[in-house]
């Protein structure tokens, strides 16, 4: 077996990388990837592709530290606030998607009434993974 190498990839490979794309099963394209401006598109190769996969930068809003005491309206309020303002500024970072990995029910209620996707949900470990995309309207 040949050695295999990493590499962008290249023009020439775009032919290669639209029909493989499309019919590569449960590969979980998703084909609105393709307007954002900071996608690149990677090749492992050993003297010829083996494969592609294109790579995209997102933020992840990370855990959350809470005022011991704070009410519950007013936890949803402060997160309202942050969230509205790291949505708005995805677009103007050339970023295309945010996602939040959650656990408590309380803020997963809060993402389901803003319109956040749910992505994945692991019952085991009560954990949900929500998505936003450009796009859609900041709340």
């Amino acid at each position: 077996m040949r050695d295999i190498y990493p590499r962008p990839a290249r023009p020439g490979d775009i032919p290669l990388i639209d029909e493989w794309i499309r019919t590569t099963p449960q590969n979980l394209f998703d084909p609105s990837i393709l307007h954002n401006p900071g996608l690149k598109f990677y090749a492992a190769d050993n003297g010829a592709p083996i494969l592609f996969m294109p790579v995209q930068h997102v933020y992840m809003l990370e855990s959350l530290a809470v005022r011991p005491g704070a009410t519950e309206l007013e936890v949803a309020k402060a997160l309202g606030v942050l969230i509205q303002t790291v949505l708005c500024r995805l677009e103007e970072e050339g970023l295309q998607e945010a996602y939040f990995i959650c656990r408590d029910p309380n803020v997963n209620g809060y993402a389901h009434r803003h319109g956040w996707e749910t992505v994945m949900l692991d019952s085991e470990r009560s954990v949900t993974l929500f998505r936003w995309k450009v796009g859609q309207r900041c709340e």
